[in-house]
């Protein structure tokens, strides 16, 4: 069913280039009005390429089928993508301080987007399959967004405040044919911008040695994006999938005690979950291509998140500081992904990270020797599992196993212990 000893190799590159500019025009602070106006431009291009090859297929065949061999090369997909993001944009900020202790803000952005893909797919290795299809789109929006703050001064050193304000991602396109072998439904070339409203209100102060701020926070979203796979061939692609929603609470102190000492402590609980039921992109709103149900967890977002900080400076030398630190980050478990499928559903166990510095100042330098991830804990967060990317999972049911020569799972993991300094200095 198959010739000798397959063995599939795919040459990737990437470009990315981007030209951007940001100007702004900011008031004194000295009256009771205070305004931030300015404008924003994007000029980005993005380039793409993958060519696959079945190593010695033709080579194999040409002996096998002589003159009547179908295969005219080893090339079993092309890809070549040229994409270009353009974006303006003016925005502006005014804030009215109504007395010493109570101020209102409000702001707006508005922006245009131009997205240009032009793409080129081929799949198979036989011919008309092996001829690559050409396809030019654009993509285009506008919209404004819109913040607005009240932040009242409860005491000289207590912060009351609440802020809403708005989002959004722009629109982009996959890469998948669309004829061939490997076709999928034109659905899936490109998906939908998605907006969300962010509502938080929170405390914020300080007493003595001691700083702190405590906020509860909402996000509405809004058409979300997400990462899918493609229905016929496991194509991994973006899509929109309704609405979903996150909620929480963050809280942190900052502190000193017995002078040398300072600490920091952070907590963050985060409920982030779909609200609607996500189909596949190529047939929406039928019940039997739900892909997640409502209530599914985002993936890659912890629910407990804990860090910390205990360093302590000791004079030494002179006027030298010496300050010797430790900070340890935790989160809890996390999703690998929202679809149910065995292929990507994947729980990732929670994880601590420790990191240590020393370091050595003086008036004008400072030198550090620092030591990430201490006990060289291999943190999952993600990854591409054996049920969809293994050697001999890929097969139908029925076809004997393929025993390609590689495997394609991989797991996404925190950055091993390292070790490592720096040094620093003031020209001024």
């Amino acid at each position: 069913y198959n010739y000798p000893r397959p063995m599939a190799e795919a040459d990737r590159a990437y470009g990315d280039k981007a030209f951007v500019q940001e100007l702004r025009l900011v008031s004194k602070s000295t009256g009771a009005w205070d305004y931030v106006v300015g404008g924003y431009y994007q000029d980005q291009d993005l380039d793409a390429t993958q060519y696959s090859y079945l190593r010695g297929l033709k080579a194999w065949s040409d002996l096998e089928f002589g003159v009547a061999n179908p295969v005219v090369n080893d090339n079993d997909f092309v890809f070549v993508r040229a994409q270009n993001f353009k974006e303006k944009a003016l925005f502006g900020e005014l804030t009215y301080r109504i007395n010493d202790d109570l101020r209102i803000t409000g702001g707006a952005r508005y922006f245009e987007t131009d997205f240009n893909n032009d793409s080129i797919l081929g799949s198979g290795v036989t011919l008309p399959f092996s001829t690559p299809i050409h396809s030019v789109f654009e993509q285009k929006d506008s919209g404004t967004l819109f913040k607005g703050n009240v932040s009242y001064n409860l005491a000289e050193d207590r912060l009351l405040y609440a802020t809403v304000s708005e989002g959004y991602r722009r629109a982009g396109a996959n890469a998948v044919p669309t004829t061939g072998n490997f076709a999928e439904s034109p659905l899936w070339l490109t998906y939908e911008p998605d907006r969300n409203t962010n509502y938080e209100v929170g405390l914020k102060g300080s007493m003595d040695t001691l700083r702190y701020s405590a906020a509860l926070f909402y996000i509405d979203w809004k058409n979300i994006q997400i990462d899918t796979t493609t229905p016929n061939w496991g194509f991994y692609a973006a899509q929109n999938g309704g609405d979903a929603s996150s909620q929480g609470l963050e809280l942190e102190l900052e502190g000193r005690f017995a002078e040398d000492w300072h600490y920091t402590l952070n907590y963050t609980y985060t409920d982030a979950k779909l609200e609607d039921p996500v189909y596949r992109a190529d047939c929406p709103n039928d019940p039997a291509c739900i892909r997640a149900v409502a209530g599914t967890t985002l993936p890659g977002t912890p629910e407990n998140s804990v860090s910390g900080s205990l360093d302590y400076t000791m004079a030494v030398m002179g006027e030298r500081s010496w300050t010797n630190g430790i900070n340890a980050s935790y989160r809890s478990s996390t999703e690998n992904s929202i679809l149910t499928s065995s292929k990507f559903k994947q729980t990732w166990d929670g994880f601590t990270l420790v990191n240590f510095v020393s370091t050595l100042a003086a008036d004008k330098w400072s030198a550090s020797l620092y030591v990430k991830n201490v006990f060289n804990e291999e943190g999952v967060t993600g990854g591409f599992l054996e049920p969809h990317m293994g050697a001999d999972t890929l097969v139908p049911p029925g076809v004997p196993e393929q025993n390609y020569v590689g495997n394609g799972t991989k797991q996404f993991i925190s950055l091993p212990r390292t070790f490592g300094v720096t040094f620093s200095y003031d020209f001024r």
